[in-house]
């Protein structure tokens, strides 16, 4: 799973993951996996958080695919 960028981009990631759900509370799962995302990608590049970038990228994916599991 990539990392959403913090910009007008990430409008079309919210989207197909609000496509991707259903039920009660879709979109709001949806901004809440979005936000998640972003807040990620934003900490590693902005302030350079030390645990975020010089982890490994591939456990984050896990841990983020983890967490959209318990949104779904």
């Amino acid at each position: 799973m990539a990392f959403a960028p913090a910009c007008g981009c990430a409008r079309g990631v919210g989207q197909h993951l609000n496509e991707e759900l259903s039920g009660d509370g879709a979109a709001v799962r949806a901004e809440l996996m979005l936000a998640i995302q972003t807040g990620v990608w934003l900490m590693r590049r902005v302030p350079g958080r030390p645990a975020l970038t010089e982890g490994v990228p591939e456990e984050f994916a896990d841990r983020i695919r983890s967490l959209r599991q318990v949104l779904a």
